[in-house]
């Protein structure tokens, strides 16, 4: 993009840091909005946005668990490891933390 860029509007900055915070990467917002990439990161630095990727940290997995789901992950052409996210994501977001952790305590003996 050359010249002087167009102004973006408060509503618009919104909209920007939402795409970021859902993954979205800075050319593909860029495009949406027709401004520049740099301009995208400018707007989210400001306001303390990042994407969710950049939020990971690394979370050990036992290699007999990793090998274990490597057939499912296979099945759906990811990687064991991007498995291990999307099921914590999944357990995370609909609720079954506790759940989960207390089918673990009685499957242990109550542990």
């Amino acid at each position: 993009m050359r010249g002087r860029p167009r102004k973006l509007s408060s509503a618009q900055i919104d909209q920007i840091c939402l795409k970021r915070q859902q993954g979205w990467s800075y050319p593909r917002i860029a495009g949406k909005f027709g401004v520049s990439p740099d301009t995208i990161g400018y707007h989210c630095r400001l306001k303390g946005v990042v994407s969710p990727l950049q939020r990971r940290r690394a979370v050990p997995v036992p290699i007999d668990v990793l090998e274990a789901l490597e057939p499912h992950a296979a099945r759906r052409n990811i990687s064991a490891e991007t498995l291990v996210g999307r099921i914590i994501v999944a357990v995370v977001d609909s609720g079954l933390v506790d759940a989960v952790l207390d089918d673990v305590d009685q499957l242990d003996g109550g542990h």
